[in-house]
């Protein structure tokens, strides 16, 4: 049986890992990306800026959710809207949206 606390920091690693994955991809995707959606290398720019500039943002507040609520209510929130905000890139169909 595996400890709790081996699980905890496993699970916790591989959840960074994944979302580390995930921003990273976006780059790999760019040509493939760029081109169905019609974007300009400058609109790409504000896109990944757009990006940068809301993960940037929301470090501290997710500190402070972190601090008040606990890690549990955190990474499942974190999860949650991540899958949801990933989904609902399918529905972008142009640079404004």
């Amino acid at each position: 049986m595996i400890p709790k606390r081996a699980f905890l920091i496993t699970g916790t690693f591989l959840l960074s890992v994944l979302l580390y994955i995930d921003r990273a991809c976006i780059a790999t995707a760019k040509e493939g990306i760029a081109g169905d959606l019609q974007l300009s290398d400058t609109q790409w720019g504000w896109v990944m800026s757009a990006f940068a500039l809301g993960y940037a943002l929301f470090q501290t507040p997710t500190g402070a959710i972190a601090d008040r609520f606990g890690p549990r209510v955190l990474l499942t929130s974190v999860v949650v809207l991540w899958s949801f905000f990933t989904g609902m890139t399918g529905m972008v169909r142009g640079f404004v949206s």
